[in-house]
C-alpha cells in the first residue's frame, strides 16, 4: 500500500466527498477516484458506499481510517524530526485570532510555545473579523494554519471544533452600575451603546435579538476596534455589548464591569478551524492541542468567563 493512496483515502473519509478532497489535495478528481479504486482492488474490499445521504464508509473503511490516521501521523512526525535535526530550523505555524480572543490567549500561548516548544515558530494574526470567509480561504489555500473564530458552521474541506461558549455581557465603566445583577435584554434600551458596524456577526446577532424582543437599542456610535470601544467606555459616556474575554483584564483591575444579559441571554461558540486532520503537519497538530489546553486552563482558573464544551 502506498502512502499517497492512504493519504488520499483518509482525506476523502474526513471531508466526506471526492470533489472536496480533490480540491484540498490539489489532485484531479478522476485521478483520485482511480487511486481509491486501485486501493480497494489491492485490499479486496470496498471502502466507501454511495448513498442518498452522501459518501459513507464501509466497516472495512472505518477500520482503515483509524489505522491510516495513526500511520500517516507517525510518518509525518518522523519526517518532521529528521528535517528539524538536519536543518536546525523552527517550523512555522500561523494562528489567526479574533481581536477579543487574542486579548486573553496571545500572551499565554506565546509564552508556552517559547518555553516548551522550541522547534515551532508561532505567528499570531489578529483581526476583528467580518464574515471570516477570508480566513477560511487562507486555511484552504495553506496561507494560514489555524483560526480561532466565533460561530463557524461546518465548512467544506475544513474542520471546526467548538471549544467553549461565551455569554455576551453589557460592559460599562466600573462603578456606574451599583449592582452586579444580570440585565434583562429589554433594559438595554436605556443604555447608550457603541457597537460594531452591521457587517459583523456580533452586531447582526444583537440586532436580531432586539428585533425579536421588540426592543429599540440606542446605538450612539459604531466602532470596529475592540480597543477603541473600551477606551470610549472608560470615559463613562457609553456602554457596549461584548464577550467576557474582551474585557477580562479590565474586569480584574476593576476598570470595567461586565453584567450578564438575560431574557434572553445571547451566547457565542468559539471554534478552532483547521484543515482536515490528514493534511495538518505535526507542528500544527501540536499548536492545535496547545490552543485547546490553554483555553481550558484559562476557563478552569476563572480567568475566562466561559463554559467548556
Amino acid at each position: 500500500m502506498e502512502f499517497r493512496a492512504l493519504r488520499y483515502f483518509v482525506t476523502i473519509a474526513e471531508v466526506g466527498s471526492f470533489s472536496s478532497a480533490a480540491r484540498l489535495l490539489h489532485v484531479a478528481q478522476p485521478a483520485l477516484s482511480r487511486q481509491i479504486h486501485n486501493l480497494e482492488r489491492e485490499l479486496g474490499v470496498p471502502l466507501f458506499r454511495r448513498t442518498a445521504r452522501g459518501l459513507l464508509l464501509t466497516d472495512s473503511g472505518r477500520q482503515l481510517l483509524g489505522d491510516g490516521r495513526q500511520i500517516l501521523e507517525a510518518a509525518e512526525q518522523a519526517t518532521a524530526r529528521i528535517r528539524q535535526d538536519a536543518k536546525g530550523v523552527r517550523e512555522p505555524v500561523s494562528v489567526a485570532l479574533t481581536s477579543s480572543a487574542s486579548m486573553i490567549l496571545t500572551v499565554p500561548l506565546l509564552r508556552t510555545v517559547e518555553r516548551d516548544l522550541p522547534s515551532i515558530s508561532l505567528s499570531i494574526v489578529e483581526s476583528m473579523v467580518g464574515s471570516g470567509s477570508e480566513w477560511l480561504n487562507w486555511i484552504r489555500d495553506r496561507h494560514l494554519d489555524l483560526a480561532v473564530m466565533y460561530d463557524v458552521e461546518k465548512q467544506p474541506e475544513l474542520r471546526s471544533e467548538t471549544v467553549l461558549v461565551e455569554e455576551l455581557r453589557l460592559v460599562g465603566k466600573f462603578g456606574q452600575r451599583r449592582t452586579g445583577s444580570p440585565v434583562p435584554f429589554a433594559a438595554l434600551a436605556k443604555y447608550p451603546l457603541v457597537l460594531p458596524s452591521r457587517i459583523f456577526p456580533l452586531r447582526q446577532m444583537i440586532d436580531r435579538a432586539a428585533q425579536q424582543a421588540g426592543v429599540e437599542l440606542q446605538v450612539v456610535d459604531e466602532s470596529n476596534s475592540t480597543l477603541e470601544v473600551k477606551r470610549m467606555i472608560r470615559r463613562g459616556k457609553v456602554y457596549s455589548i461584548l464577550t467576557p474575554c474582551a474585557v477580562w483584564e479590565e474586569r480584574r483591575h476593576k476598570e470595567l464591569f461586565a453584567a450578564r444579559i438575560v431574557e434572553p441571554s445571547l451566547s457565542r461558540r468559539l471554534n478552532i478551524i483547521s484543515l482536515a486532520g490528514s493534511v495538518r503537519s505535526p507542528a500544527v497538530r501540536t499548536i492545535l492541542d496547545q490552543l485547546k489546553l490553554t483555553m481550558r486552563q484559562l476557563v478552569e482558573a476563572g480567568s475566562w468567563d466561559a463554559r467548556l464544551t
